[in-house]
């Protein structure tokens, strides 16, 4: 026998279903039919057309599986409208053809143990025909085995949990014997204990219609429907849907003609029913029943009767029997269309116990009876033992017949939001509607409330109920925690109210304030009253109160009302407080025009709202204004709106729409997180966009930005899978870390010059990137910035300075060796040195040429001459805001330094700098003003610039920063005109003032300082004080232009040893001779132990006020790039050379290695000298002074060592100093003689003042009081106290200072032995007392201990 086979394995039968049907666990009507019926369009019965096992149609409902058994045995019914002949169905066990079409379904029905049923078809086959056929089985695994053969030949054998599909091309024509057979074992039933078979069909199908059509001459109705199938049919033979008409025509119509016996026999019973009185629908069944007509009537009116009798009797006959007397078998569980049911056969009952299998459906109805071996039961409970989360189940329809729904019953359906419950409910488990938390509307037709366990999740449901029964409800727990609704509701209306008196109007019209569904109110006012009786009105729905004259809506003054589905708001309200409508019901909002406030939270929650349109007045939409509106989809935000802040449409996760204003400046963190937008536009207008700001919108596809968007913070955009290109706009200075991690779609990016910064992990996960170009303003590129993008196989890095990493590499996570790194002809070498950059294998120079170089950070030029000749970019030189670890360890910032290597030479076009002296001097965090560099303002510091070749500019910039209100000592390396020096800001006030050394000299102090006019010019090397003040900004910024001449412009590149004369001027005294203020030559720092000057020298400290003295023998001390010293010339001495060798790039002191050097900077061999460092410090101010003893100095004044003490120009001020009777000096060097120094003292100040050592001294230091007669140690870690009145004394203190240094016993600490000889010596006590020296003992003489013998 020659036969093809395809088999369909599949969850459910595969079949066709009608169009558009919505029912599940049941089938519409046949094909064609027309169901007008109340009953049918109820779709309260499944078993008619589960005999039938109709082909519909595909969609989305839970279709039938396991057709119900066939009815029994019938010989003959002979109904009151039959015209014709009667109609006999037999039930042996073959089936001839001519009976295929009346039944093509088989159930196993032996469940006793060793058991055999079987059921055969005898079948017609032409050449090329098709015999197809469903089948499934539920039984015990490998022991219970349903078989399908075609004559001999076995073609299904199978046991356990199976549904499937088969069709078979039979090659020969003839006749053919198909049967199914279920054999059971010895063991165990399992499951459902059957197997079926159904829809067998012979295609194609004309030798079943032709023998149909004899058999449908008593029947002339239902005759012509099928001839007319046949007619469209035949003339459509390549139609699907035509052919499919016939085959579900010919079926359906047999069926029809098996149910008809049933239909009279139920006729027979339903009267007996009337006629003792029934629900009305058995009298409505009835009257379908009876109108059948062979003559006239089609399939469905057939069906529809069947319907509505078998539903109506069982519905009569369950409501008949008291639930105590049910008695259900638990433990068998039963499969009837795809739904499973616990079976009352006593009773004749039914229990729905959930799917036979998890099923992804949005519709179900459960029927009102359903059929099991030939016996029908009436659907009465729900108790469902296995609870599967139905997501997409979103209508449930519940039959009349119910009467009892278990704990559970309605659990995990997330998408459910209505249920209506049948009238006949009179019980109700606990738990109900577990994890259903959006089902919040129920309909309830029973009068008297069902007795219910517990809803569970939450008790915020509205509930409409029959109306007179409210009260009932009101008083039953849990429907007292729902906003209840009786019949159509309870409309109250007033017309005008005043303050404080809503509650008494609505009492005139309702019994009570919960009774009221609607209210509105045409005018007047609400005070806080007021506002407490709407709180308390927890079943109000509707609010109108659109004609008061309300301005604001108080905080919660509606939260958690989630009954309230409509309010309409005043026409003149401008603020809704927070929390105002979180967690209501609204559907619809419309806020009015004046509204100029939306706090926080003010519609969050708000599940069921759909749309909303923000008026401009609104310039700030809060934190959290729509978190969680679920269902919200559309938003309009109208031209005016500046912020929307954290969080404000989080989690709106069905929102698809929305415009941005040309208004709004920024949105904020988390603000449209997790929504289902497919398109942003970004308006030129917005700045900033926060972190998560539109995480995981997965749909957004187009995402444009318009210029002027500066920051997008981290992972703002993470996770948007459906991005494939970005083009950043020219403004954009940052993309945060994670920014674009995770999208993975990602395939093109341009990124823009302009672009300071990407973060960590900015792109990770992007693995749709191939190639990435990175711009040449990039600073900041750090490590894992595009982490396992692993097709990215070319990098073009245009930042002549690497962008700086974090040290880790940012393409990380991927195999390097087939990436390429293009960078700079310039940076080759600084790339494969950098830290993170340094992790790629293959780097290759690209024809790239940056026209603008920013410097803001360390970079090493070394190259010779530009291949370009004609190339010549600008450099600027400038700071950042990163904050770096420096080489001590200290906190600090990037700023610009640039090398010029000695084999370099570089042409450039524009070039600037920075030039921030005042920044050396800031409080530290003791209020002391030291010598430092302040972490709260390092970042101000000067760039540096150390050029060792060949370095030359067109033109030239100086960027200038000072301290407001305060005095700042500078100088240029070039010659400037003051009209050249311009602040930035026009709200600037300013003044320059020259030192002039010939009236120092003269001592005419008040003209030491000469005002400069706008046409004088400040001499390059030169010292200059500057004052400035802005009331805007404590930074003020000038911009400095050298004199336009080249030879002076390019003083600032000089590479070499840089001289500057000194000016003599005699003066009376020599602590006022020659004072030279000038400054360092170089544009870096520089230190002052490579000056070739031997004398101290003088600075001053702009955040003290206070001038300070340093000596290059005993500092090291580092002078800023612009920062100027006065330097006193000795008389030997006509100039200065400041050595080369001496730049540097940061403030730190070097480890002189060289013996040379020190040696220079130390004084000449065998010079002894003690140096004490002394502090005074009270009063939130503090100054220094130093002694030497260095017994080849004289007692008097010495230009080459001492150096004068310069009074602060500010009286607070303290002042510490050393002095002789003539000069105060700053550092004095003297012999060590006597070993006294006087101190003077000037406490800007009446306090409390402390002077100390500064440093650990070789030998020992006793400072006496003399006001107050105490003498006292002092070290580095002691110092001495005391109360001072505000001003100056020279007479308070002296210092009795013993020196440690010499060649004595290191142990003892003796000097020396001597013996009287006759001369008189002049020692001292080791306290600092002069003695006689008559006594034998231990002495100080010239500074040294002595034994007298």
């Amino acid at each position: 026998m020659g036969i093809s086979t395809t088999k369909h394995s599949t969850s459910m039968h595969s079949v066709t279903r009608v169009e558009g049907s919505p029912l599940h666990g049941r089938l519409s009507a046949p094909v064609g039919s027309v169901s007008n019926s109340p009953l049918a369009a109820c779709a309260k019965h499944v078993g008619y057309l589960a005999l039938l096992g109709i082909l519909l149609l595909p969609q989305a409902s839970l279709a039938s599986n396991s057709p119900v058994p066939l009815s029994p045995e019938i010989t003959s019914v002979t109904g009151s409208n039959v015209t014709g002949s009667t109609a006999t169905v037999a039930q042996g066990d073959t089936v001839s053809f001519n009976q295929l079409h009346i039944v093509n379904s088989w159930t196993s029905s032996n469940h006793e143990n060793s058991s055999v049923s079987k059921k055969s078809w005898q079948l017609y086959c032409r050449e090329g025909s098709t015999i197809s056929f469903d089948y499934s089985v539920s039984s015990e695994s490998n022991c219970d085995w349903l078989t399908i053969s075609l004559n001999d030949n076995q073609l299904v054998r199978v046991s356990g949990q199976v549904s499937e599909s088969f069709s078979y091309k039979v090659e020969k024509a003839g006749n053919y014997t198909l049967t199914a057979q279920y054999s059971k074992d010895g063991s165990q039933n399992s499951y459902n204990d059957c197997g079926i078979i159904s829809n067998i069909m012979v295609s194609p199908i004309n030798d079943m219609v032709e023998a149909f059509l004899e058999d449908l001459t008593p029947y002339p109705g239902m005759k012509q429907e099928l001839e007319t199938a046949k007619k469209a049919a035949d003339a459509n033979p390549n139609d699907s849907v035509a052919q499919a008409q016939l085959q579900n025509a010919c079926l359906s119509i047999g069926k029809a003609l098996e149910i008809y016996p049933i239909i009279q026999s139920d006729l027979v019973i339903a009267d007996s029913v009337l006629t003792d009185g029934a629900y009305v629908d058995i009298a409505e069944a009835v009257k379908l029943g009876k109108a059948i007509d062979v003559n006239t009537s089609k399939s469905a009116d057939y069906w529809r009767a069947y319907d509505a009798l078998e539903t109506s009797l069982a519905v009569q006959h369950s409501s008949q029997v008291a639930m105590e007397n049910w008695v259900f078998d638990t433990n068998n569980v039963y499969t009837i269309d795809e739904l499973r049911y616990y079976l009352d056969d006593t009773n004749g009952l039914a229990k729905f116990a959930g799917f036979n299998q998890s099923t992804d459906i949005t519709t179900l109805v459960i029927p009102s009876t359903v059929r099991k071996d030939g016996k029908t039961y009436a659907v009465v409970g729900i108790d469902l033992k296995n609870h599967n989360s139905q997501e997409k189940l979103v209508n449930i329809s519940l039959p009349k017949t119910l009467r009892y729904i278990g704990n559970y019953a309605f659990a995990y359906l997330p998408s459910m939001q209505y249920l209506e419950i049948p009238e006949n409910v009179t019980t109700m488990g606990t738990d109900i509607f577990y994890q259903s938390n959006n089902l919040k509307t129920l309909k309830m037709n029973a009068v008297v409330p069902p007795m219910v366990g517990s809803f569970s999740g939450t008790d915020k449901r509205k509930v409409y109920v029959p109306d007179g029964s409210l009260h009932a409800y009101r008083l039953a727990t849990p429907w007292n925690n729902c906003v209840l609704v009786g019949g159509e509701g309870t409309s109250v209306s007033i017309d005008h109210v005043d303050a404080g008196e809503l509650g008494h109007f609505i009492l005139d019209k309702a019994t009570y304030l919960q009774e009221v569904n609607k209210l509105t109110v045409v005018s007047g006012n609400l005070n806080s009253d007021d506002w407490k009786t709407l709180k308390s009105m927890t079943n109000l729905v509707e609010l109108d109160i659109s004609g008061m004259t309300v301005t604001s809506i108080p905080s919660s003054a509606f939260s958690d009302r989630w009954g309230l589905e409509k309010i309409i708001l005043p026409k003149k309200l401008e603020a809704i407080g927070n929390h105002a409508f979180s967690g209501t019901g609204l559907k619809e909002i419309e806020l009015p025009e004046s509204l100029t406030t939306l706090d926080y939270n003010a519609f969050s929650y708000c599940a069921s709202l759909s749309s909303v349109k923000i008026p401009g007045k609104v310039e700030r939409i809060s934190p959290y204004s729509f978190y969680k509106c679920s269902n919200l989809q559309k938003v309009e935000l109208a031209e005016g709106i500046k912020f929307i802040d954290n969080q404000a449409f989080y989690y709106c996760d069905h929102l698809q729409s929305i415009n941005f204003p040309s208004t709004l400046t920024s949105i904020g963190y988390e603000a449209f997180r997790e929504t289902d937008l497919s398109e942003v536009n970004i308006p030129g207008s917005v700045e900033n966009i926060g972190s998560n700001a539109f995480y995981r919108n997965k749909n957004l596809k187009k995402l444009t930005f318009g210029e002027g968007l500066v920051n997008i913070e981290g992972t703002a955009f993470s996770e948007c899978v459906s991005i494939d290109s970005i083009v950043c706009p020219s403004t954009l200075r940052t993309i945060g870390d994670a920014t674009f991690s995770g999208c993975k779609n990602l395939k093109q990016i341009s990124l823009n010059e302009g672009l300071v910064s990407i973060n960590s992990y900015a792109f990770s996960g992007c693995t749709g990137l191939t190639d990435i170009v990175l711009p040449s303003t990039l600073e900041y590129c750090k490590g894992f910035a595009f982490n396992e993008c692993g097709n990215i196989k070319t990098i073009e890095a245009r930042s002549v300075l690497p962008p700086t990493t974090d040290g880790s590499c940012p393409l990380s996570g991927v195999d390097l060796t087939g990436v390429t790194l293009y960078v700079p002809s310039w940076s080759v070498g600084e790339y494969q040195l950098a830290d993170g950059w340094n992790s790629f294998y293959t780097f290759q120079a690209s024809n790239y040429l940056p026209q603008s170089i920013k410097v803001n950070k360390d970079f090493y030029f070394s190259l010779g001459d530009n291949d370009n000749k004609e190339y010549r970019p600008n450099i600027s030189m400038t700071w950042s805001g990163h904050e770096v670890q420096d080489v001590n360890g200290n906190t600090n910032y990037d700023r610009g330094n640039l090398t010029v290597s000695s084999r370099s030479k570089l042409a450039i076009n524009d070039f600037d700098m920075i030039f921030s002296p005042y920044a050396k001097y800031f409080l530290d965090v003791n209020r002391n003003y030291n010598y430092q560099y302040n972490n709260s303002r390092t970042q101000y510091n000067g760039t540096s610039l150390i050029v060792k070749g060949e370095m030359r500019a067109e033109n030239v910039t100086l960027n200038l920063y000072n301290y407001r209100g305060m005095w700042q000592f500078v100088t240029f390396p070039f010659d400037v005109k003051v009209s050249d020096i311009v602040p930035e800001s026009e709200n600037t006030s300013w003044v320059v003032r020259g030192h002039s050394g010939a009236m120092r000299a003269a001592g005419k102090n008040d003209s030491v300082w000469v005002n400069l006019k706008a046409d004088d010019v400040l001499e390059a090397g030169k010292g200059y004080i500057m004052h400035c003040y802005n009331p805007d900004n404590d930074l003020v910024k000038f911009r400095i232009s050298p004199l336009t001449t080249t030879v002076n412009r390019q003083l600032l590149f000089a590479s070499d040893n840089r001289t500057l004369p000194l000016e003599e001027n005699l003066s009376e005294f020599e602590h006022n001779r020659s004072w030279n203020l000038i400054g360092n030559p170089y544009p870096s720092f520089y230190d002052t132990r490579f000056m070739e000057f031997d004398a101290p020298f003088m600075v001053w400290n702009s955040c003290a006020q206070n001038y300070y003295a340093y000596n290059p023998a005993d500092d090291a001390y580092i002078l800023s790039p612009g920062e100027a010293l006065f330097v006193q010339r000795p008389v030997d001495q006509k100039d200065i050379t400041f050595l080369k060798d001496g730049r540097q790039i940061n403030q730190y002191a070097r480890t002189l290695l060289d013996e040379t050097t020190q040696a220079r900077v130390r004084g000449k061999e065998g010079v002894q000298r003690s140096v004490f460092n002394l502090t005074l410090s009270g009063e939130n101010t503090s100054d220094r002074t130093r002694v030497v003893l260095n017994d080849e100095a004289s007692m008097t004044y010495e230009m080459n060592k001492d150096a004068a003490k310069f009074a602060s120009t500010v009286p607070t001020v303290a002042q510490i100093y050393s002095w002789n009777g003539e000069s105060r000096y700053a550092i004095n060097e003297r012999p060590t003689g006597s070993g006294i120094v006087n101190l003077g003292v000037h406490c800007g100040t009446k306090g409390t003042y402390t002077i100390a050592l500064a440093n650990a001294v070789d030998g020992q230091v006793i400072l006496e009081d003399k006001l107050m007669n105490i003498s006292t140690e002092i070290t580095a870690d002691k110092g001495y106290s005391f109360e001072a009145e505000a001003g100056d004394d020279d007479s308070r203190f002296v210092l009795h200072i013993t020196r440690g240094i010499g060649g004595g016993d290191d142990t003892t600490g003796i000097n020396g032995i001597t013996t009287e000889t006759g001369e008189k010596l002049e020692v001292y006590s080791l306290d600092g007392i002069k003695m006689n020296a008559a006594k034998k003992g231990v002495y100080i003489q010239n500074g040294k201990k002595i034994i007298k013998k």
